[in-house]
């Protein structure tokens, strides 16, 4: 029925070999027999503890790395690889996606079970508890709601934290020749999810949901070609990861928004138990900031981003000359 996959790189070393068997033991309540691992780890590390899982619980595995092909490396090269080895190896019903800094909830199956059979639904989502308490002490102190807002954040860039994705949804994209471009290293699960959602298949959300380790060293200090990936994805396909209003004016008093909210952030970090709270705050601020500022030079440059991102993502290959 479901083929568990990982993408993993250096995953021990990131988070510790005990939170990792952690992990992989939460999966159990899940009725699977095959393993996809696209691991681009820079030892064994990782691969060995996924081996054992698999002999000691009886799994199928089958491990791979980008580097084993045309040498790319970047998550959105490795989702795709798990996606094409999903569907030439295994005639299983559902893909099931699972971050490795995820530990499943218990109940997280049952939930889910009760959407299998809908065959409309192409996309089970479950929620992305933060294992720390940073964003829901900044969002109470806002008056958001922070289940609404993480459901929100998924609506605008998917996820692939715990996400059963159907075989007849991902055979269609194949059909179509809509794969995951190689260069998205970030938010390939954003350009995923929106394939899937704009051939018309629904979505589903599980509360239950996964505890979120979330060690997220990108959102402290972006780096210049994770901007550059976040705007390509923006103007290309309009998916919007940043807020980027659509006037200049706009966009500076979302900026001078961003200014204003550093004690708030800090405050919400140090509730956190986040070390080096200031620092990382005005890291994270500096980032989104300099993104905005470079996102403004696109828009008087080219113009808004694309409105309809299905039709752009659905005609995109077929403007390039692919059938």
């Amino acid at each position: 029925m479901v083929v568990l996959s990982m993408i993993t790189k250096d995953t021990v070393e990131r988070i510790g070999d005990k939170f990792f068997r952690l992990v992989l033991r939460s999966t159990l309540q899940v009725p699977y027999k095959s393993i996809i691992l696209i691991d681009d780890s820079k030892n064994n590390a990782t691969r060995q503890i996924v081996r054992e899982f698999s002999k000691n619980y009886s799994k199928e595995l089958i491990i791979s790395s980008t580097e084993e092909l045309k040498g790319i490396k970047s998550r959105g090269f490795a989702r795709q690889m798990a996606i094409d080895l999903f569907l030439s190896n295994f005639s299983d019903d559902w893909l099931f996606f699972l971050d490795d800094d995820c530990i499943m909830k218990y109940g997280w199956w049952n939930e889910a079970s009760q959407y299998i059979e809908q065959q409309d639904v192409g996309i089970i989502w479950g929620i992305n508890w933060d294992l720390v308490p940073e964003r829901k002490v900044l969002l109470s102190k806002l008056n958001i709601d922070y289940e609404t807002d993480l459901i929100n954040q998924f609506l605008i860039r998917g996820g692939t934290h715990d996400t059963l994705l159907r075989r007849e949804a991902l055979k269609e994209l194949n059909e179509r020749n809509i794969r995951i471009p190689p260069e998205l290293h970030i938010l390939e699960d954003a350009y995923l999810f929106h394939s899937i959602r704009c051939l018309g298949y629904k979505f589903s959300v599980l509360k239950t949901g996964v505890i979120h380790l979330n060690i997220n060293t990108i959102d402290a200090n972006v780096s210049k070609i994770h901007e550059l990936l976040y705007l390509y994805t923006l103007y290309k396909y309009g998916i919007k990861a940043i807020t980027i209003e659509n006037t200049p004016w706009r966009n500076i008093i979302s900026i001078l928004r961003s200014l204003i909210g550093v004690p708030l952030n800090t405050y919400a970090a140090i509730i956190g138990n986040r070390r080096g709270a200031f620092t990382r705050v005005v890291a994270r601020v500096r980032s989104r900031i300099r993104l905005k500022i470079i996102a403004l030079k696109y828009l008087y440059k080219l113009g808004n981003p694309p409105k309809d991102i299905c039709e752009k993502i659905l005609t995109e290959r077929r403007k390039n000359g692919d059938t």
